[in-house]
Order: C-alpha cells, then sequence, then structure tokens
C-alpha cells in the first residue's frame, strides 16, 4: 500500500487524497464498512490539511459497480479457472476431479475468490462474474 510510504512529516493533504482513492476501491470491491471507515480518516487528513472543503464530497463520492472483466482481473490463474467452473454450475467436487485438486484446495480458493471481488455467496459470485 502507498499508505505505508506515509510518515508524519508528509502533506496531510496527499494523505487524504491516496485514504479517498483507497476508499473508492474498497467501495468498487463491494467492501462497503472498510470503505467507510477509510473515508473517514481520509475526512479527518483534509481537516488536518486545512482542506475541509474535501471532506463534504467523500460522503458524495458515487460508485459504480466493478464491471465482471474487472472483477476477474484480481484473479489468480487458478482462482480463475475456479471461477468460470462455478460460473458454469460446477459443483465443489465436481471441479475437484475435473482439475485433479482435493476438494479442501477448491474450497480455500473459493474463499480467497469471494473475498477478492466481494461476494457474499456461490449465487453472488455467479452474478458477479457472469
Amino acid at each position: 500500500y502507498a499508505l505505508a510510504l506515509f510518515v508524519p512529516s508528509d502533506s496531510q493533504y496527499e494523505h487524504g487524497r491516496t485514504l479517498a482513492a483507497l476508499a473508492y476501491r474498497l467501495e468498487l470491491l463491494g467492501l462497503h464498512s472498510e470503505s467507510t471507515r477509510t473515508r473517514e480518516s481520509a475526512a479527518a487528513a483534509f481537516e488536518s490539511a486545512g482542506a475541509s472543503a474535501w471532506a463534504p464530497r467523500l460522503a458524495n463520492v458515487p460508485t459504480a459497480p466493478p464491471s465482471a472483466q474487472a472483477l476477474l482481473s484480481l484473479l489468480t490463474p487458478d482462482e480463475l479457472e475456479i471461477a468460470q467452473k462455478v460460473r458454469a454450475g460446477y459443483r465443489n467436487q465436481e471441479i475437484a476431479d475435473e482439475l485433479f485438486i482435493s476438494l479442501r484446495t477448491v474450497e480455500l480458493r473459493l474463499t480467497h475468490i469471494y473475498r477478492k471481488v466481494g461476494a457474499r455467496s456461490r449465487s453472488h459470485l455467479v452474478s458477479l462474474v457472469g
């Protein structure tokens, strides 16, 4: 993260801009609570920089749902292969058999996929990437 590079002596305005960009990205990924917390931190950074006009803008940032292509680009090749099998209607055991991996590996990769794309369930994953 770019946030790790900031030190207290750096510009609070730039810190706020970085936090605002991160909040936007989190929102696109469906991580609403993390996005809200990050927006609040961005507003505090803008306030401390004397750029208080920026703080109200953070609450009204429109967010478009991410495209399926954008979500799929977040996945590794192995995760992408599993996501495509899920989209095609395969069950976990069928995916494991088809890819010659264990059922547990399929479950773990699905968990990673859900987190990366912000899916809450298998059907939600299909609607996001389908």
